[in-house]
């Protein structure tokens, strides 16, 4: 088996390095079987290459995009001025099709995430993010509707 990593995207080739060894039929009877000369360079058969396969091709594919999350108090809306804790909800994807003649398994696996808010702030980041807990490891209440993560946002005032 055959692994290339590209990307988020991992493709698995099996069989993709089986050779078909070809046979000649059987010589004459009264035609002796020629064999090599010591001087002469023994051919061998080489493999076929694999196929190569680029980003463009995983473009075409259909991979599910992340979905969005929010606080479930917050029903997707947040507090102007405060922080809205927003995360995005994803998980390994594994598709089987057919690429230039070989039946291959594809796993897309998400490792960046970019969130457009929608008033013109964005944010990229190797986190997808996730929901709070409801209490901090002293034993508070977290605030949901105003606390920083690595991927909430502060909606500014119109």
């Amino acid at each position: 088996m055959i692994r290339t990593t590209c990307g988020a995207v991992e493709i698995a080739m099996a069989g993709a390095c089986e050779q078909v060894v070809e046979q000649e039929a059987p010589s004459a009877p009264d035609q002796p079987a020629a064999e090599p000369q010591p001087d002469e360079p023994v051919e061998e058969d080489e493999p076929e290459p694999l196929p190569v396969i680029t980003e463009a091709d995983f473009a075409e594919l259909p991979i599910d995009a992340a979905s969005v999350g929010f606080e479930p108090e917050l029903q997707g809306f947040g507090f102007l001025d405060s922080h809205t804790n927003v995360f995005a909800e994803s998980e390994t994807q594994v598709l089987t099709e057919e690429m230039l003649g070989y039946q291959v398994d594809i796993r897309a696996i998400p490792i960046e995430y970019h969130f457009d808010y929608g008033d013109g702030g964005t944010t990229s980041s190797f986190d997808p993010g996730a929901a709070l807990p409801d209490y901090d490891s002293a034993g508070y209440a977290v605030d949901k509707t105003d606390t920083q993560t690595a991927t909430s946002h502060v909606g500014m005032t119109p």
